[in-house]
């Protein structure tokens, strides 16, 4: 069966005879027409697509009865992660002043619209976090690795974490006054830090890459 392969969109002319997994498939195209700086965005196996967050898996998938195999790569993931965190930035420059709004109407006593308020800031903030895993992936370096000032960018996501797994547990407990609190008085200043960090994060990548 002859198969037909893709990277980026573009067929590729490779002899996948003794080839039996997605890791045989890559490690082949890497001599050649993936580069190895590339980050594998997505692998597609006939009508299975599988995205980067269960490319583990997907490395140990058999091929042998695949007729088509689509590879979608990240040509240049460090230039990725720097859009990525400016996309953050802006997004983050006006929260702090949502924050303040929500923490006002829980101690007004509009509880109904403030958690209607509250869902939005958890949202942004989960989508937050997801991007700033999303860019320590395509920036291609060690996370642990990755420190702005004298802590390790890992202590600040943790941070993050912890102050809104406690606004899920105040929200639970309809304990109004410490949501309102942990809104105005942690949270706040925590989406203040990070505002800083992200252009150091960028400026970082940007040495990385010489830009």
């Amino acid at each position: 069966m002859d198969q037909i392969i893709k990277v980026n969109d573009k067929k590729v002319s490779i002899d996948t005879s003794g080839l039996k997994t997605v890791s045989d498939l890559i490690e082949a195209l890497l001599k050649g027409s993936i580069g190895s700086s590339e980050l594998i965005k997505s692998v597609q196996l006939d009508d299975n697509l599988f995205g980067n967050e269960s490319f583990k898996s997907t490395r140990t998938l058999s091929i042998v009865n695949c007729r088509n195999i689509s590879i979608n790569t990240i040509v240049d993931p460090k230039g990725a992660a720097i859009e990525l965190i400016a996309r953050m930035e802006i997004y983050l420059a006006s929260f702090s002043d949502g924050l303040t709004e929500v923490a006002d109407r829980f101690r007004a006593g509009a509880i109904e619209e403030a958690n209607a308020m509250l869902v939005s800031v958890i949202e942004g903030l989960q989508s937050l976090t997801e991007l700033v895993e999303t860019a320590k992936e395509f920036s291609g370096s060690d996370p642990g690795s990755l420190k702005v000032g004298e802590e390790d960018l890992s202590v600040h996501e943790t941070r993050l974490i912890g102050i809104l797994e406690n606004l899920h547990d105040a929200q639970e407990a309809k304990d109004w006054v410490v949501v309102a609190d942990l809104l105005e008085y942690e949270l706040g200043p925590s989406i203040d830090e990070w505002r800083e960090i992200l252009p150091r994060l960028s400026d970082s990548l940007k040495g990385e890459t010489g830009q």
